[in-house]
């Protein structure tokens, strides 16, 4: 019996699940025996972007700042105790983990064999002290696109693209609830603090369609602590929701009418996966991309979403899909079928294991 270290940059976050998580059942019943740790507390990094309501007499930048500190603590507990754990443990999967100094004490002072997993383009944040050092350090590193084993076979020839699972069963669980009759059509956007730049791009044709329709909403799903996205003008009638787990990220997309995947043409969206176009996907809901990366393989233009190369096609086509509920229907149904019949969890269950075999 293989006995496996699982290390999660963050517990129960979108990302630990669909990367780690999601496995749990699977690895159990093929005889593995799995220990989860989170490098980070997710409660303390979810309070140190939106602090909950029972705190709301306390200043939030300072409830925050408290939180960030607290959680350095955590992180420096955690990883003496990853540090002692992994004797017991043949092999270590890490999971958007690249803290240099923990992986290099695993592998080189504890000999540990490591399966290193990452998504976008981490070469390009502040914070990847070393990170090229990493790659060509770990045995066997897995991804979720094949745009980034351009980059990883630099530094490492032993390379798994391992797509993001959807969890299409969240979906259809909860699709009988979806809400029917609304008075507005909603144009939903989900993702989180760090991406929700990306729709700079679209801001032009979103203040253009807010002026010539009256029956849409904007739905942004993953702000964090901001509100204000839009200066105060009267005629952009939107909402925010701060942060979400994996059901409320469902809820939210079963009850949108349009789905946005704006990205900016830079090599960080270039290596991003599908994830976001195929959750969309998962709620029926019509996606409409930018056309870069990934997306132009996976989205079939006009039959289960659509891509955009610029401003005018933006405009274009969601204006098609505002008037033509018809449409919505069919290019939503259409992306329902294509998750259906493309993603499997058993698939990337035995690529996994493929990873962990090449050791």
């Amino acid at each position: 019996m293989l006995k496996v270290l699982i290390i999660l940059e963050a517990g129960r976050a979108p990302s630990g699940i669909t990367r780690g998580l999601i496995y749990e059942k699977l690895f159990r019943e093929n005889g593995y025996k799995c220990k989860y740790v989170s490098r980070n507390s997710l409660y303390l990094l979810q309070l140190s972007v939106k602090p909950p309501w029972v705190l709301k007499f306390l200043n939030p930048a300072w409830i925050g700042s408290v939180a960030v500190r607290l959680n350095r603590i955590y992180v420096k507990i955690i990883h003496q105790y990853i540090i002692f754990l992994s004797d017991k443990f043949d092999l270590v999967y890490t999971s958007k983990v690249w803290d240099y100094n923990l992986l290099h004490t695993l592998k080189v002072t504890k000999n540990k064999r490591i399966v290193f997993d990452f998504g976008d383009s981490v070469w390009l944040y502040r914070s990847n002290y070393k990170f090229n050092e990493i790659l060509s350090m770990v045995d066997v590193i897995t991804t979720d696109n094949k745009y980034m084993v351009e980059y990883i076979k630099k530094y490492n020839s032993n390379c798994f693209v391992i797509p993001d699972y959807p969890q299409l069963e969240i979906f259809d669980k909860l699709r009988k609830n979806k809400k029917t009759g609304k008075e507005k059509i909603i144009i939903g956007w989900i993702g989180s603090p760090t991406t929700l730049f990306n729709n700079s791009i679209i801001w032009k044709v979103l203040h253009d369609l807010f002026i010539k329709f009256d029956n849409i909403h904007l739905r942004l799903v993953g702000v964090g602590r901001t509100d204000n996205i839009f200066p105060d003008y009267y005629y952009i009638d939107y909402s925010t929701r701060g942060t979400y787990n994996q059901k409320e990220m469902a809820e939210e997309i079963l009850n949108m009418d349009i789905g946005l995947f704006p990205l900016q043409d830079i090599e960080a969206s270039k290596v991003r996966g599908v994830l976001k176009a195929s959750v969309y996907m998962c709620g029926g809901v019509p996606v409409i991309s930018s056309a870069i990366g990934e997306s132009n393989d996976f989205i079939q233009d006009g039959y289960n979403g659509f891509l955009a190369e610029n401003e005018e096609e933006w405009m274009q086509k969601l204006e098609r899909l505002i008037v033509d509920k018809q449409l919505r229907e069919t290019i939503g149904k259409n992306g329902l079928d294509t998750v259906r019949s493309t993603f499997s969890l058993e698939s990337n269950f035995k690529k996994l294991i493929s990873a962990f075999n090449k050791i």
